[in-house]
């Protein structure tokens, strides 16, 4: 169990049902992500959205960075992350300049799912991550998960990258070859020569509840046995040609 009874999240969000179902979002990659950091470690949150991730990691390392451009979902962060005194919250974008931008009002299912653009109703502030975090040289983790604007925001921390031996949790959802083409490159430029994507179970059903619901009753039978989710390599011609959308750790060195 990572949420606490006051842990507070959007009704009827992508990231509330599985929370509901597993206790944690993305329960599975967190557990392996954990065993790669360690008390003495900070972590950056990118695209903190409800704080799942922050909180998860406050439990194991010494500091939080945590990032949430969009106004009304920080405004959830902050609730939830109001008795974890190891967690700095920021309502900052992270991209490759500072200004602004604006996240469209649309009514979404998947709240984290809103995207920065250069029109929209609602303003948020951007910053470079250097700007913000210019001498911290302990961050073990750095979380990207910001539909879309990752290379921005990677251009915007080059001086911590450099300054650090950071792994790269990245969602690579960009459907652009051209794009994920610019992400690998830069992550190569910055002395980042090893990816790894997640070994995860496969869904037996696409609704979470059925799925669950099925998992028990072969589990039961003694006919279903949960498969350990790891990480496996990768090259990165793979993670650009192939249309694979999912959370890639990024590293220096090799991971064993």
């Amino acid at each position: 169990k990572v949420h606490s009874n006051e842990f507070a999240y959007f009704f009827n969000d992508t990231i509330a049902k599985e929370i509901n179902i597993h206790g944690v979002y993305e329960k599975e990659e967190i557990e392996v992500l954990s065993k790669l950091i360690s008390s003495k470690d900070h972590v950056v949150d990118i695209g903190a959205n409800i704080g799942n991730h922050s909180i998860a990691f406050s439990k194991i390392s010494k500091k939080i960075y945590s990032f949430e451009a969009h106004p009304r979902t920080f405004e959830i962060l902050k609730f939830n992350t109001d008795k974890y005194k190891n967690i700095k919250i920021f309502n900052i974008g992270i991209s490759n300049k500072k200004g602004s931008l604006f996240f469209k009002n649309i009514i979404t299912t998947n709240i984290g799912g809103k995207k920065l653009s250069k029109t929209g109703s609602i303003k948020s502030q951007i910053n470079k991550l250097d700007n913000i975090i210019k001498s911290d040289k302990k961050i073990k983790l750095i979380k990207i998960d910001i539909e879309g604007h990752e290379h921005e925001a990677l251009l915007g921390m080059k001086k911590l990258l450099s300054n650090n031996n950071s792994l790269i949790l990245l969602e690579f959802c960009e459907e652009s070859i051209a794009k994920r083409r610019k992400i690998i490159n830069f992550l190569r430029d910055n002395k980042y020569l090893h990816s790894y994507y997640f070994s995860k179970e496969k869904k037996i059903s696409n609704l979470g509840y059925l799925d669950l619901l099925i998992k028990i009753i072969l589990t039961i039978l003694l006919v279903f046995k949960k498969k350990k989710t790891k990480i496996i390599k990768i090259d990165f011609e793979s993670l650009v040609i192939n249309d694979l959308k999912e959370n890639i750790i990024f590293s220096k060195k090799k991971i064993n």
